[in-house]
Parts: structure tokens; C-alpha cells; sequence
């Protein structure tokens, strides 16, 4: 069988507080219909060096925006076709990053809310980090 896979990374942030990255790539097999694709965002704070979960940066006056509820809400409006048989996340997302505006964004691969028509689902909440 033959495969391709292609693997790179891109700095979103770089900011003296937080370094934040997106691992993407895709593989793809000899005759299948389409590549399969990702990415991963990752944050880390540079002065610790540890890697940051989203809920630890969030300000508190905008905690009620990233409640469940509210991040299905930003799914549900957005630009994207979402599967029909999608009703809602049932846990709160945990694959994120932070682009040079330090704004955090929610990334859904491939088929985990919508086809693969749609692509990568990047989701700004319009609200930064503190």
C-alpha cells in the first residue's frame, strides 16, 4: 500500500507570554477517495515552559461566553455546514490555540461536527486571553 503524509506546524503566537501552535498535516492512501486531515493547537506559557489548557487563560468576565451551551450556540451560527446528525457538543473542547491577536479559537477536525466537505472547523469565540 502506498501512503502519503505530509506533517507541519505554524506559529500562531508568539508573544512573550504565551507561544501557541497548530500542528497540521494530512495522510493519504493510494486510492482512497479523499486525504485525511488535522490540526492540533497546542499553548504553551513561556515562562513556565508548561502547556496551558484554555480554561486556565480565559478572563473571568468572559467565562459565561465558554460555557457549553455557548460554544454550541458559536458552532450553530457559524458560516459552516454542520452534519445533520451533530446536535451539540456534549463535553467542552479541548483542541484550541491562540492567534497573534492572543483570540482563542476552537479547532474540529474532520468529521467531528460536520462532513468532510466542510473541512477544518475553526471557531473564534472573539475573546482573549488574559
Amino acid at each position: 500500500m502506498k501512503m502519503t503524509e505530509e506533517k507541519s506546524y505554524v506559529v500562531t503566537l508568539n508573544n512573550g507570554k504565551y507561544l501557541s501552535i497548530i500542528d497540521q498535516g494530512y495522510i493519504y492512501y493510494d486510492k482512497a477517495a479523499h486525504p485525511t486531515s488535522w490540526k492540533n493547537g497546542v499553548t504553551f506559557d513561556v515562562e513556565t515552559g508548561k502547556r496551558v489548557e484554555w480554561q486556565d487563560i480565559i478572563r473571568p468576565e468572559d467565562a459565561k461566553a465558554f460555557t457549553l451551551k455557548n460554544i454550541n450556540t458559536k458552532l450553530f451560527m457559524s458560516k459552516y455546514v454542520l452534519s445533520s446528525y451533530f446536535n451539540g457538543l456534549t463535553a467542552l473542547p479541548t483542541n484550541y490555540y491562540l492567534d497573534k491577536n492572543q483570540t482563542i479559537h476552537f479547532i474540529f477536525n474532520q468529521y467531528e461536527v460536520a462532513p468532510y466537505s466542510s473541512g477544518i472547523i475553526d471557531i473564534s469565540m472573539g475573546k482573549k486571553a488574559r
